[in-house]
Parts: structure tokens; sequence; C-alpha cells
């Protein structure tokens, strides 16, 4: 497992628990703590991968294809490839 810390920059902690040997197909499971009010990367898009987001604790806002979703504690997001998605926690 590797992990990655951006602190003091940004109140971000990630875990990755399973890294993909074809970046573009294989999974990837990560598990990342994100602070307060911070922000994921960019809107971006991932030609190929299918992603899907658990939020453990808290509420997270999505942007989805231009489109709000607030994703609460317990319920999870799924996002198609090629779907423009962005995301930060607002708790």
């Amino acid at each position: 497992m590797d992990t990655l810390d951006f602190e003091p920059i940004m109140k971000t902690k990630a875990i990755v628990v399973q890294s993909a040997v074809d970046k573009r197909r294989g999974p990837v499971i990560r598990f990342a703590e994100i602070g307060p009010r911070e922000a994921g990367p960019p809107t971006h898009i991932h030609p190929s991968q299918h992603e899907t987001y658990d939020v453990l604790e808290g509420e997270a806002e999505f942007v989805l294809d231009g489109k709000t979703r607030i994703v609460k504690q317990g319920e999870k997001i799924k996002i198609p490839p090629g779907t423009p998605h962005t995301f930060v926690n607002i708790t």
C-alpha cells in the first residue's frame, strides 16, 4: 500500500490499496481523507474507466457533466467513462 500525503498544501491524504497494472482498464482502489472544504482535482474525464465513490463520512458535492449532486454519508455515486467530473468535501 502507498500513502499519498498532500499536507501542508492540502488537507488530503490517500491510501492506495490496489493499483492497476494497466491504468486505462484495471481497477484502482483508494481510500481518501479530504479536509473540510477541500476540492478534488479540476474537472476531468477518464476515457475508459468507470469510477465509484463511497462517502464514508460527511457530505460531498459532485459535479458530473455540469450537474451538481450532493452525496451523503453511506451513499455512493457512479461515474461512467467520458463524464466530466470533480468533487469537493462540503462538511
